[in-house]
Order: C-alpha cells, then structure tokens, then sequence
C-alpha cells in the first residue's frame, strides 16, 4: 500500500516500472552529465569541433576544427574539411561502395581569424576571415572566406 500511494504521488499510477526502463533513464542521466559541454564566458579557452552533415544533391561532408579564443573575444581557427557526393550506380540502380566513396570528394585544410564584431552582456559576434586550400580528385581546389 505504502508503494502505492508513492507511485500515485510521482504520476506512475498505472505504470509499471522495469529494469529496461530505469537502465534507460541512467543511461541518459549520465550522457547528459558527460557529453552536454559546460558553459562559460572566459577568453582564452580552446575547443575542439567536430559537426557533420547532409548537403544537397547526395552530399556529406564533416569537419573538425581546433579554436583558440584569444583576448577580447577574438579566436582563431584551424579545421580540416571532407566532402564527398555520392551517385547511383548505373549497373545495379542503386548506390554501391564505388559509387559513393569514388564519385566525387573534397578535401581541405584552413585556417581562420574570427575577429569579435559585437559585444553585449551575454553574447558576442564573429566575422569569419581566411582561406582554405585543398583538392578534389583531380584539381586543387582553394577558397578565401
């Protein structure tokens, strides 16, 4: 009885509670306390990046970047970028091992100055400034940000 109304109090009136269930919800608990970054408004910290992505017309692409914020906001950047845009395969009709990783690909290296254009109390805002160079499958392939 004394479970019972513990139960009724939580909002669980009519759920039963299991092992997979509670597993779950540890799981998330500790990700959340491990992977969610802190937040903090100090200079001269480094952060390491990694994002990737789906693009347009059977694209992905991924980067990781090494940031090193400098004194009054401003930080520099240095990344490395692929890219690579599958097709179908004409012969089986559907995308295969060769046709995606033998289509097209992109590859870069760069480095950035992110000079700080706005300041506020709980925000600021960064112009991207730099160059990219790199090559595809046959070309050099540069770019200026």
């Amino acid at each position: 009885m004394m479970w019972k109304n513990r139960f009724c109090h939580l909002g669980l009136r009519g759920r039963k509670i299991g092992l997979p269930h509670v597993l779950r919800m540890s799981v998330i608990a500790l990700l959340s306390v491990f992977i969610v970054p802190s937040a903090s408004a100090q200079t001269n910290d480094n952060h390491l990046l990694l994002s990737v992505g789906a693009l347009y017309e059977k694209g992905f692409d991924a980067t990781i970047a090494y940031e090193h914020s400098t004194k009054y906001h401003h930080a520099w950047e240095y990344f490395a970028m692929g890219y690579v845009q599958y097709k179908d395969n004409p012969d089986a009709g559907h995308v295969t091992k060769q046709s995606f990783w033998h289509n097209y690909q992109s590859w870069h290296l760069g480095i950035v100055y992110k000079p700080c254009v706005s300041r506020g109390r709980n925000h600021h805002a960064n112009l991207r400034l730099g160059a990219s160079s790199g090559s595809d499958l046959h070309d050099f392939v540069g770019a200026f940000m």
